[in-house]
C-alpha cells in the first residue's frame, strides 16, 4: 500500500515540475520538489530493501541521491546495497560521502563499516 501512495505521489508531483508561473512566484519551488520527490524514492528503496529487492531498492536510492545529493539517509542506504552485492568501492565512496556530513546520526555506523 505505501509504495503505490509514493508512486502516485511521484506522478502528482511531476504535474508541479513545469508550470513557469508558479517558478516565477516562488523560485525554490523547483528545488523544494526535488527534495519531496528525493524523500519518496527514500520511502521506495526502504520499502525494497526491507523486501530484499535489492535491485529495486538500489534504483530508488539512487534516484533520490540525484534528486538530492544531500539526503544522507538515501546516500547512506545505497552504500548498504552496494555492500550487499559485494561492490565494495562503490560502498566505500558512498559511505565517504556520508563522512564528509559529520552531523548524520549513521556516521558512527559509517565508521564501523569502513572498519
Amino acid at each position: 500500500m505505501s509504495q503505490v501512495v509514493c508512486e502516485h505521489a511521484l506522478k502528482v508531483l511531476e504535474t508541479y515540475r513545469r508550470p513557469e508561473q508558479t517558478l516565477r512566484e516562488n523560485p525554490n519551488f523547483r528545488m523544494d520538489i526535488e527534495f519531496i520527490r528525493s524523500d519518496i524514492f527514500f520511502i521506495l528503496g526502504k520499502i525494497h530493501h526491507a523486501s530484499r529487492n535489492f535491485k529495486e531498492a538500489f534504483e530508488n536510492y539512487l534516484q533520490a541521491v540525484k534528486s538530492n545529493d544531500q539526503n544522507m539517509p538515501a546516500q547512506f542506504n545505497l552504500a548498504k546495497v552496494f555492500y550487499y552485492n559485494d561492490s565494495y568501492p562503490q560502498a566505500e565512496e558512498a559511505l565517504e560521502k556520508v563522512l564528509k556530513n559529520p552531523r548524520h546520526k549513521d556516521t558512527v555506523e559509517v565508521i564501523r563499516l569502513l572498519a
